[in-house]
């Protein structure tokens, strides 16, 4: 059955408001007529806290607010529900008489499904929790047509040192010749022969290494012993 509480309670959590931001709890609402499903208007002190104190922040499109609507444990679950609904859309439905636009609210009831270990009425939990954080817009950014990056002049040397690191010579190696002599299927002969050698390359003006690798296959063409380069690679 409806009674007054007496004036409305705001909090205001200094941890988490700040330039743009709020975060507050109107609280103590009175109780609402269950039997002729009558709801009462917004307190005049909580009225005051959003006119001087939530709409500076939201009008101009300035801001959004999120709004949570809640009830204490007295009461059948459902009309908590109902009710907490109500205290709600009663905050939002002020703000939007003042000239906050619908589209900067966000409601939500709760209900007394967070008091499981409150007492059974607690003026704390007749209550309407909300936040107001600043609209965030983003301006594309525009990049300037730079022209295309120039590749540094390549480096230029005519001083170098080579060395040899390795040698491989076919004619002593039975497996390097069989192995060929499979990859082409026979068709070589017997006369095929393989050689192959690693050498590195110092530019001793830049100071830059590079690693080089020939590698040689021939096969003998007739007994005149003359001999036909078949790949050359490095």
């Amino acid at each position: 059955m409806f009674h007054k509480t007496g004036p409305g309670r705001v909090d205001v959590d200094l941890d988490f408001s700040g330039v743009g931001v709020l975060h507050a709890r109107l609280w103590n609402f009175d109780f609402d007529d269950f039997a002729g499903y009558q709801f009462r208007g917004l307190k005049k002190e909580h009225s005051e806290f959003l006119k001087n104190e939530v709409v500076p922040l939201l009008e101009d499109d300035a801001g959004q607010i999120w709004m949570t609507g809640s009830a204490s444990r007295i009461g059948a679950a459902d009309w908590n529900m109902t009710t907490s609904a109500n205290r709600v859309i009663t905050v939002a439905r002020s703000l939007s008489e003042m000239g906050i636009h619908p589209e900067q609210m966000q409601t939500h009831a709760i209900g007394n499904t967070q008091t499981a270990n409150h007492r059974l009425d607690e003026d704390s939990d007749r209550s309407v929790v909300l936040w107001v954080l600043p609209k965030v817009y983003f301006e594309p950014i525009i990049k300037p047509d730079l022209p295309r990056p120039v590749p540094p002049k390549p480096k230029v040397s005519r001083n170098f040192k080579i060395a040899m690191l390795l040698e491989v010579d076919g004619s002593i190696s039975f497996a390097a010749r069989a192995a060929i002599k499979r990859i082409v299927k026979g068709r070589a002969g017997a006369g095929i022969a393989f050689a192959s050698a690693l050498f590195s390359i110092w530019d001793t003006e830049n100071n830059l290494k590079c690693t080089y690798v020939y590698a040689e296959l021939w096969r003998n063409l007739g007994d005149d012993g003359v001999r036909k380069a078949a790949y050359r690679g490095g």
